[in-house]
């Protein structure tokens, strides 16, 4: 019982008998028992990271349903105070804090070359080499992130961005964030939040429906049925700072 529930320091335990022991068959035990056990700490290791990220993303599908739910009794997404000015006819309907990222090009320059001293102040040196550039994601700035029903609003210490709704091309979904593409702008613009499902939720409505503080009820008893009847599912890998795309928007 004691082995099922702790692998790594049973295996270690066997690992210190054999080294007592000090016979050359012992030390071989030994030296594989501590393999194995290396072996059996990964393994534990990555069986908690993904028990952890069920967890999570089950969290994040329960809090989708809730806020379906409000939607439901109240048929219209939420209305929250905000510090930001609003036009007339616009109401806040999500706010937190939020760290955006956006892609940064990097050049790499690889090569090599000789060099050799003509005299005691001169030196001279050849360089062969050549410049390659990608891009790379990088955090720009943290700060507030606030989705009215006419635009997305970042307002950071050194950056701010303002994304029209009706710009929005598409909203692709991740464990803890949310990559957003508009029409006006060449790059993808990438927020932090903490139930990413409920922003793509958000927009989805204000982009479908005539008017979100008026929804039919229909819609949003079919909204809640395929949320309960599909949970999340395994996400899929995404080289973006090693997020997961969870699902599209368009």
């Amino acid at each position: 019982m004691f082995l099922k529930k702790h692998p790594f320091i049973s295996v270690n335990i066997l690992t210190i008998v054999f080294l007592i022991i000090a016979k050359p068959w012992s030390l071989e035990l030994a030296a594989l028992s501590f393999v194995v056990s290396l072996v059996v700490l990964v393994i534990a290791m990555r069986k908690k990271k993904e028990e952890e990220n069920a967890m999570k993303m089950e969290t994040k599908r329960r809090l989708l349903l809730n806020f379906i739910g409000q939607m439901r009794k109240s048929r219209s997404l939420p209305i929250i105070k905000t510090n930001l000015f609003l036009n007339e006819g616009e109401q806040a309907i999500l706010q937190e804090l939020s760290n955006f990222s956006e892609t940064r090009s990097v050049t790499q320059n690889t090569g090599g070359g000789l060099g050799f001293r003509v005299s005691k102040r001169v030196y001279l040196r050849s360089y062969q080499g050549r410049s390659e550039s990608h891009k790379e994601w990088r955090q720009i700035d943290n700060g507030q992130l606030v989705l009215t029903n006419k635009k997305l609003v970042f307002t950071g210490m050194k950056e701010s961005r303002n994304i029209l709704l009706k710009d929005i091309v598409s909203v692709i979904v991740f464990n803890n964030s949310i990559e957003v593409v508009s029409e006006k702008r060449s790059k993808a613009l990438v927020f932090s939040v903490e139930s990413p499902f409920i922003w793509h939720k958000a927009i989805s409505i204000i982009r479908t429906e005539k008017d979100p503080f008026n929804l039919e009820p229909f819609k949003i008893e079919k909204e809640q049925t395929e949320n309960e009847e599909s949970p999340a599912q395994a996400p899929s890998t995404k080289k973006a700072e090693g997020l997961s795309s969870r699902r599209l928007f368009k």
